[in-house]
């Protein structure tokens, strides 16, 4: 027989390895995608993505590769750069990836469009350290025309 101090122990166990299963498998699931119309101004995290209604475009904001924006707390000779990876399918096909930075004017062309990278935040303080989680970027999808 099975003491009532066991069986609370076994039942707790149990709870919990089927609720860590169920946490893991709803987090594997993919999410549905966000919707965005062609140039308005998408503000994305490190790993989201953004389809662009009516143009069959997934742009994905991958990774912050460097910054080294001047902290606004501190007077710098060189106001600094920022490098960010984004990726694009366009179709259902994968284009790849594309660095934006200041040195490409902070554009990514592609099969008559382009992404412009426009603002990333949070902006640098000399005190603080920026986690990658934290940076949201803004960018643009446009079609070949004037800006």
């Amino acid at each position: 027989m099975i003491s009532k101090g066991a069986l609370f122990i076994l039942l707790a166990i149990l709870t919990i390895t089927i609720g860590s299963t169920i946490a893991y498998f709803m987090l594997q699931q993919p999410t549905e995608p966000n919707y965005a119309e062609i140039d308005t101004d998408l503000s994305l995290y490190i790993g989201e993505s953004v389809v662009i209604k009516n143009h069959e475009i997934n742009l994905k904001f991958v990774d912050v590769l460097s910054d080294s924006r001047c902290p606004s707390d501190v007077e710098c000779v060189w106001e600094g750069t920022v490098s960010l990876m984004i990726n694009i399918e366009y179709n259902d096909q994968d284009l790849g990836d594309f660095i934006l930075n200041s040195s490409n004017l902070h554009k990514a062309s592609f099969m008559g469009y382009y992404v412009k990278f426009k603002e990333l935040n949070p902006y640098p303080i000399s005190t603080e350290i920026i986690q990658k989680s934290e940076y949201v970027a803004t960018f643009s999808v446009s079609e070949y025309g004037p800006d």
